[in-house]
């Protein structure tokens, strides 16, 4: 047990009680209290003693009208100064407990996320690789196409054919589009094993990633890359929403 002394708002009355070190303290709700941060600490009633002022003791009603007491507030002096070295090991001993847990899970959740977001990386990429292939019988059979249409053509505008030939050719090109997507893919993967906090970066790497998915999908005009097209979108909402813990 250990002897403290305090005094009320005005200063006026004046009180000693005994108490143990290590104590529980309420904060209190009222006005007061709240503007200047005073705590509460109960003591029992053979362990105070009001030392000067007891003529000013009147009885403080709460605005509820429910609880009454009267006005006497403790400041408890429930600093680290009051705790002993045994105390202060034990406390400190525990916090590094928590935060080496923390840590642990951080780490483990961080395994998780990483593994869930390079299988749907990877699974783009396999998408990918499945349009390279398409793209190869979409260009055969637009040539094909494109061929037999000129060669139905009867009297030609040398310089507006031209144009058209080129804007045909162009509307439905998707080979840059296909070596973005890459190059994205491979920043993502290069990014996701930094040792750096990337989560951001991340989120602007799979918005690019969106970008030419997007694209490829509406130039390729070709039912079977949409397809794929649509699969690839189903893995970049996963590797947005994951990327949302990472930040």
């Amino acid at each position: 047990m250990k002897e403290y002394s305090g005094n009320c708002h005005c200063g006026e009355v004046k009180y000693k009680f005994f108490s143990e070190e290590l104590v529980d303290i309420w904060n209190c709700n009222c006005s007061i209290c709240d503007i200047n941060c005073y705590q509460h600490l109960f003591v029992k009633h053979e362990l105070f003693e009001i030392i000067s002022g007891h003529e000013l003791l009147s009885e403080y009603n709460f605005g509820t009208g429910s609880a009454k007491h009267l006005q006497i507030f403790n400041r408890a002096q429930n600093n680290s100064s009051n705790l002993n070295a045994n105390s202060k090991k034990k406390i400190l001993q525990k916090i590094k407990e928590i935060v080496e847990e923390l840590s642990q899970f951080r780490f483990k959740e961080g395994s998780v996320l990483e593994k869930d977001l390079l299988n749907n990386i990877n699974s783009i990429y396999s998408n990918l690789e499945r349009i390279n292939k398409r793209a190869i019988k979409r260009k055969n059979q637009i040539r094909t196409k494109l061929q037999n249409k000129i060669l139905a053509l009867k009297e030609v505008d040398k310089e507006r054919f031209e144009q058209e030939i080129i804007y045909y050719i162009e509307k439905y090109d998707i080979n840059e589009e296909l070596i973005r997507l890459d190059s994205h893919l491979n920043l993502f993967q290069k990014n996701i094993n930094s040792n750096k906090p990337v989560g951001k970066k991340l989120g602007f790497i799979s918005q690019e990633i969106g970008r030419e998915i997007n694209t490829i999908g509406s130039k390729a005009n070709d039912f079977n890359i949409q397809k794929i097209v649509i699969s690839m979108k189903e893995n970049l909402e996963k590797v947005k929403e994951q990327i949302l813990n990472v930040l």
